[in-house]
């Protein structure tokens, strides 16, 4: 059912899809992080469940907190942490200008704000 031309796992798509069917979310695309990809990769993707293809991939640093360096991260869901968030989020809004691409995200106890950078 998922395309399997893609990095993301087949599982991962399915349930992301499920998650939002579930919860009255938007099922046309999704944005999805492998915080197991090396951040000098390419492990942001945006995919879009239509055309059951990736149809954006980047770049995604990782948080500062914690003592986390490129080789090894440090995880955390604790507000002020300053670490990488893992887990799932809805997009409550996003703003743009000519260089970079702002959203809000909201999980079940903080906001937390992800600016993705344009690169033509």
């Amino acid at each position: 059912m998922w395309a399997s031309l893609t990095i993301i796992k087949s599982e991962k798509l399915q349930e992301a899809y499920i998650f939002c069917k579930k919860n009255q979310l938007d099922t046309a695309i999704c944005i999805m992080v492998d915080m197991s990809i090396p951040s000098g990769k390419n492990r942001l993707f945006v995919y879009d469940f239509k055309q059951k293809k990736v149809i954006i991939s980047g770049l995604c640093a990782h948080g500062v907190g914690g003592g986390s360096t490129a080789t090894k991260p440090v995880f955390s869901n604790e507000v002020g942490s300053n670490c990488t968030s893992l887990g799932k989020y809805k997009v409550n809004n996003r703003s743009y200008s000519n260089w970079v691409l702002t959203f809000t995200i909201k999980c079940m106890v903080w906001k937390k704000r992800i600016v993705m950078l344009l690169n033509e």
